[in-house]
């Protein structure tokens, strides 16, 4: 019994989004619209962008807690996109959507 709870606790996805702008991180928190719906396009401004960190006022991307692995999907400004690869929430309830390669954009869909 205890091999499968050091395996579980090792295959756990451990990973933190940091920031050097510490800004970004005490941001109002990110309205979150995931329950709303199974499949969902939502407009949304563009709070900051830190490399591959994104910060959105609003997402419908549910971020790692608990063990629940975070969301995935796209996000664009209608002329170019990016992968969401992981989505991870601070303290603050701001949730950092890590990006696949930096974009250039102040109003996104996810």
């Amino acid at each position: 019994m205890e091999i499968e709870r050091e395996r579980s606790r090792n295959a756990q996805k451990k990973t933190a989004i940091e920031l050097t702008n510490a800004d970004l991180e005490m941001q109002a928190p990110t309205i979150f619209h995931g329950f709303d719906s199974e499949a969902l396009e939502l407009n949304c401004e563009v709070l900051g962008i830190e490399g591959t960190v994104l910060i959105t006022s609003e997402t419908p991307f549910y971020a790692t807690t608990g063990g629940q692995v975070g969301d995935q999907g796209t996000v664009s400004d209608g002329a170019h996109a990016a992968q969401v690869v992981d989505t991870t929430k601070n303290e603050f309830g701001v949730i950092f959507h890590k990006i696949d390669q930096p974009i250039d954009v102040t109003e996104a869909m996810l």
